[in-house]
């Protein structure tokens, strides 16, 4: 009886766990794609493709090099993006930007062509959270291979909801000696 009712919980918890997602197809062929990654550390590259339709079998994916696309910051007007070929059969390549974007601002890309419907995207840089004291312990262990643990204590917004970027480098050396003592 206790595992029917266990196996009924668990069928009940898998199928909560469900959600229906609707792919909208409906005029796919005069829309635009906006795929672009903001992040404080480099300019703002922006790919504008088409759509392809689900399950069909050509999913190539194909640029757009003639759209307008223009960049904002915090609503402002910064610049026209222009289109940088990739490759040399310019099948390939994306939209530069010679901004490069900074914590706490919002950017929004507008995307615009005769052929295609209006394109944006939005997104904010958060602000970096204030690193407030950090350690490494260093040890080795049974099989004499030099280990580490970094505990990292800071501060942030509560109310944003943050992704962090740790970028650890590490340096090292290691010497040995020939038969002459080089």
């Amino acid at each position: 009886m206790n595992l029917a009712f266990l196996f009924l919980l668990f069928a009940l918890l898998i199928s909560s766990c469900e959600k229906d997602f609707i792919v909208d197809q409906h005029g796919a062929n005069n829309k635009m794609a906006v795929n672009s990654l903001f992040n404080d550390g480099n300019p703002i590259q922006v790919f504008i493709t088409k759509p392809y339709a689900v399950g069909v079998p050509n999913t190539a994916i194909t640029f757009i090099p003639d759209a307008r696309v223009e960049l904002y910051e915090d609503n402002v007007f910064k610049e026209a993006l222009h289109y940088t070929p990739a490759d040399s059969q310019n099948v390939f390549g994306y939209y530069l930007s010679s901004l490069t974007p900074q914590q706490g601002k919002t950017y929004t890309i507008k995307a615009t062509n005769a052929k295609y419907l209006d394109a944006t995207a939005t997104d904010q840089i958060p602000v970096g959270a204030q690193i407030v004291a950090s350690s490494l312990q260093q040890y080795v262990d049974t099989g004499n291979n030099a280990k580490g643990i970094m505990t990292m204590m800071f501060n942030d917004d509560p109310a944003v909801q943050n992704y962090y970027r740790i970028n650890v480098w590490a340096y090292g050396e290691h010497w040995s000696l020939n038969q002459q003592g080089d």
